[in-house]
């Protein structure tokens, strides 16, 4: 096995996406129709995984290297530290890629989510893990931290709010659930009392997150740096099992919803 396919201490032990979630599964092909949108007070959110054996160039190179770059130099670079690059594509995508993302054994999780505003939801990419090791860096000038979480889920904490010209404002924050369910209490919603909520601990990344603004042909994908070793990068998008690792990349979609008819 390679270096990368080890090293960032990964056993997975069940399926992708255990985060829970109301979501309406869609057929792989079915990542690409047509979305519409015309309806400013909720949004559809399209995502799916792509995945294929390390080494690829189909989601390696080929892809990144005529991605748009929709982050700031500063934050692409803070992600990149980590093992991450966001990158989106304006209608057309590279053939292989959208060929690759077609094939039923190659697409993971095709789901469409609803939104309504401020109301975030997580996309879940990798987990529950047995173990996660890595390191991570919430600041340039900042050394990096190791890490070693158990049962671990990762997934990205996404809002999605309308646009004007019918596009939508995604802000996308990774985030990881490990360890046991525990007992957390928190206020409700207006303040005046407590909530009961049992949940496994959170470890989030608000340094991390970054806003998209994507039209309903415009494609946004997040996926690993080129050697994500013991990085949040590893942890999401490689997948050991055995000797074989594979690697994988999040696409994301959105429209506003269709505005329902007048009644007459």
């Amino acid at each position: 096995m390679s270096r990368v396919g080890f090293a960032f201490g990964v056993l997975v032990v069940a399926c992708v996406g255990c985060f829970p979630q109301q979501q309406q599964r869609l057929r792989p092909a079915a990542v690409w129709d047509r979305m519409r949108g015309a309806n400013p007070d909720a949004v559809v959110v399209r995502t799916a995984l792509v995945e294929a054996p390390i080494g690829n160039t189909t989601l390696g190179d080929d892809l990144w290297a005529t991605a748009g770059r929709p982050l700031r130099h500063e934050l692409a670079t803070l992600l990149a530290h980590n093992g991450l690059r966001v990158g989106t594509f304006a209608g057309v995508l590279p053939s292989e890629f959208e060929r690759l993302s077609r094939a039923p054994n190659a697409t993971l999780d095709a789901t469409d989510r609803s939104f309504g505003p401020g109301k975030p939801k997580v996309v879940p990419v990798h987990g529950p893990l047995t173990r996660l090791t890595f390191r991570d860096r919430l600041d340039l000038g900042a050394e990096p931290s190791p890490w070693d979480l158990a049962a671990a889920e990762c997934g990205f904490r996404v809002t999605a709010t309308a646009a004007p010209h019918g596009q939508v404002k995604l802000t996308v924050e990774p985030q990881i659930q490990h360890g046991d369910k525990q007992l957390f209490v928190k206020p409700t919603a207006d303040g005046t009392a407590f909530a009961r909520e049992d949940r496994k601990a959170l470890k989030a990344y608000p340094a991390l997150a970054f806003d998209v603004t994507l039209g309903p042909k415009d494609t946004l994908v997040i996926g690993p740096t080129p050697d994500p070793a013991e990085t949040l990068g590893g942890g999401f998008f490689l997948s050991a099992s055995g000797d074989r690792v594979r690697q994988r990349v999040l696409v994301i979609r959105a429209a506003q919803k269709p505005a329902k008819p007048a009644a007459k």
